[in-house]
């Protein structure tokens, strides 16, 4: 019996599904996978066939695509959520066999959450997903490949190096991808971030070039608002270079406490996982920040411009009380106090992006709540001890 069962549905990855089916029999044999379309015999029960073949099978890849989950016409739930789905039912014969199940991200698509699966299939969540991407399909494909002769013992009929990229080759293509991907990933990071972190995470390994890209890009453009507003003294190619080389550093930095903190929840040792949640909590908060800095900038130039450039020429702890006693004495200072509010504004959105991007750790890291709390009372504890350390210390002095 087939050793690789590919578990899809039809209206949704078909087309993936056969690619993967094809390009796998030209490396273990065609007698080894299970593809329903063509491993069913006309006239057979698909059900008796189904059971029979997830009986024996070692892996068990589940195909998601897009539309993976099946909208139900008359209901909200999904397909999914039908216990006659065949799909659902195929998950569940394999949990039940304790077969192993790998899922494969195909079209761009995310990981389900927990939340979104019924309760039959809910361990699906926690199995750490394969991305096989178009731009990346070769080393993608590859990855795989090696991953199931690991785990089904299977002998490759065809050397793994022939589809396999350069390392120079596989970073072109990487850094090509993800400067194509900015727009939809922070409009995806905007408004369902846990989704889309959990989702980068998943696939940390592929996606640490990514965030780094994002990261960088972020840093530029905040720091280009800024330049529209704030007569620097330094050239402006230091200005902006300064924001994305200090974000990186405390990003990659800071990583090493938030990592240590969920290994004491009780995480598993995925640091690259971590990283990639946390960098891109990084980038959106550096750039919120600087969009706070120049809303409240333009604002202040409304009312007192001669003043914010003499303080940029020579700033000094002295001219900060000396510049916000003139712009409170300036008539007409509404400017300034809209735009300080619309900073206020901003930073509680982000406070509010932040709390709910937290819950991304936890689905990665196949996390409780509880653990995730205790997760983020140490990363408080670790961070703002030094700091309380130090401001006593200062105090002393």
């Amino acid at each position: 019996m087939p050793a690789i069962f590919i578990s899809y549905r039809r209206d949704d990855t078909v087309s993936a599904a056969g690619r993967l089916a094809d390009a796998l029999a030209t490396r273990f044999g065609s007698e080894e996978i299970f593809r329903d379309i063509q491993a069913i015999e006309a006239g057979a029960d698909f059900r008796d066939a189904l059971r029979d073949a997830l009986r024996t099978a070692q892996v068990v890849l589940v195909v998601i695509g897009r539309f993976w989950p099946g909208p139900r016409a008359e209901s909200s739930l999904s397909r999914l959520h039908d216990p006659g789905d065949y799909v659902r039912m195929e998950i569940e014969e394999a949990l039940a066999q304790g077969v192993q199940i790998v899922p494969v991200i195909v079209e761009g698509a995310r990981m389900p959450a927990a939340e979104d699966l019924p309760e039959s299939i809910r361990p699906l969540a926690y199995r750490h997903a394969h991305e096989l991407s178009d731009s990346r399909w070769g080393y993608d494909f590859d990855r795989l490949v090696e991953l199931l002769a690991r785990r089904s013992g299977l002998v490759q009929r065809a050397p793994a190096a022939s589809s396999r990229w350069s390392t120079a080759e596989f970073g072109r293509r990487g850094i090509t991808g993800a400067f194509s991907q900015l727009p939809a990933d922070f409009l995806r990071l905007l408004y369902e971030p846990r989704r889309f972190l959990s989702a980068r995470a998943a696939d940390a390994h592929d996606n640490v070039m990514r965030v780094c890209v994002f990261l960088v890009v972020s840093q530029l453009l905040g720091a280009f608002l800024i330049l529209q507003e704030w007569p620097t003294r330094s050239s402006p190619v230091e200005f902006a270079t300064t924001a994305p080389v200090l974000t990186l550093l405390v990003g990659f930095v800071l990583s090493l406490p938030m990592y240590l903190a969920w290994r004491l929840a009780g995480a598993p040792r995925e640091y690259q996982r971590v990283l990639v949640i946390f960098l891109y909590q990084c980038s959106f908060a550096g750039l919120s920040a600087s969009l706070v800095v120049f809303v409240m900038l333009v604002g202040m130039k409304m009312v007192v411009p001669r003043a914010v450039d003499d303080f940029a020429a020579a700033p000094t702890v002295q001219g900060v009380s000396v510049f916000m006693a003139a712009l409170e004495s300036t008539p007409g200072n509404t400017p300034w106090v809209i735009g300080t509010l619309i900073g206020w504004l901003i930073g509680v959105g982000l406070l509010l992006w932040l709390a709910g991007s937290w819950a991304a750790y936890r689905l990665a890291l196949g996390q409780s709540r509880l653990r995730s709390l205790a997760a983020l009372t140490l990363f408080a504890i670790f961070v703002a001890g030094p700091v309380a350390f130090l401001v006593w210390a200062a105090r002393l002095l």
